[in-house]
């Protein structure tokens, strides 16, 4: 929609929450009110971004938000399951989790495919 100004402009936004609810946050709750802090920022991102889409017409299609919705699920699932495992384990574990999920549900089309493989050919 060519408002890189307005991009710049939420992020900062985002950025002063971010900062705000982390000292506010972190000398009472340690690393879990960093984690409080960090999804109410995104979740701030989100809102403002979708709205300022919508104000200049710039129709977004959340029909398929379920399917990341549940590759979520099932990935907390697991990490609720496993908590006590070590960490070093549990990050390539629930990642693959998660992008299988997605893999299943059909939220990886053939450009994310196409994207990935290009990560990883040699040249």
């Amino acid at each position: 929609i060519n408002k890189q100004s307005l991009f710049t402009w939420v992020a900062v936004g985002a950025a002063i929450v971010n900062i705000s609810l982390n000292l506010v946050l972190i000398p009472i709750y340690s690393y879990r009110g960093s984690s409080v802090a960090t999804v109410i920022t995104e979740f701030f991102s989100f809102a403002l971004l979708f709205y300022f889409s919508r104000k200049n017409n710039y129709k977004i299609d959340l029909s398929q938000i379920w399917k990341p919705v549940i590759a979520v699920i099932a990935m907390g699932s697991f990490l609720i399951m496993f908590r006590a495992f070590h960490i070093l384990a549990l990050i390539p574990l629930c990642a693959l989790i998660y992008f299988t999920v997605l893999f299943l549900v059909k939220a990886i089309g053939k450009e994310e495919m196409g994207l990935a493989r290009n990560l990883f050919r040699k040249e």
